[in-house]
C-alpha cells in the first residue's frame, strides 16, 4: 500500500475543518477557505511526490519496510528545510540533518541518494 495521494489528504483535511458542526471554526477561515485549500493542496501535492520519490528510493535497495517510516522522517525534515532556505545554506542544513540520521542508523548512501535524486541538494562546498 503506498502513500495516500493529495486528493485523499486534501479530502480528509477539508472535512475535518470545514465540515464539522463546531463553533469554534472562525469566520475569518471560512470566508478565506478557497485560499487555504489551494496552499494545503500545493503541499500535500509536494510530501506525496516525495514520499513517492524516497519509497522508489527504498524499494531499489532493498530496505525493510519496517525502515521506511524513518527514511520518510528524515525527508519530510529536509523537505521542510527546503522551505526556508536555500542555496549553500539549503546544503549545509541539508547534510547536517543527514548527518544526525546517520547516527540515528540509517544508511549513509540511501541518504544522500535521497538528497540528491528527491531533492537535488547538491554536498555542501568544501
Amino acid at each position: 500500500m503506498g502513500p495516500r495521494t493529495p486528493e485523499q489528504r486534501i479530502a480528509k483535511y477539508e472535512n475535518r475543518l470545514f465540515y464539522t458542526n463546531s463553533e469554534a471554526i472562525p469566520k475569518v477561515m471560512i470566508e478565506q477557505k478557497a485560499l487555504i485549500m489551494a496552499i494545503e493542496t500545493a503541499y500535500f501535492t509536494a510530501i506525496y511526490n516525495v514520499e513517492v520519490g524516497v519509497r522508489t528510493i527504498l524499494n531499489e535497495e532493498g530496505v525493510p519496510l519496517t525502515s521506511y517510516a524513518r527514511y520518510q522522517a528524515f525527508a519530510k525534515a529536509i523537505y521542510h528545510v527546503t522551505l526556508i532556505c536555500g542555496g549553500a545554506t539549503l546544503s549545509n542544513q541539508a547534510y547536517i540533518i543527514k548527518d544526525r540520521w546517520v547516527a540515528e542508523n540509517l544508511t549513509e548512501a540511501i541518504l544522500i541518494r535521497i538528497l540528491n535524486e528527491v531533492f537535488t541538494i547538491p554536498p555542501p562546498a568544501p
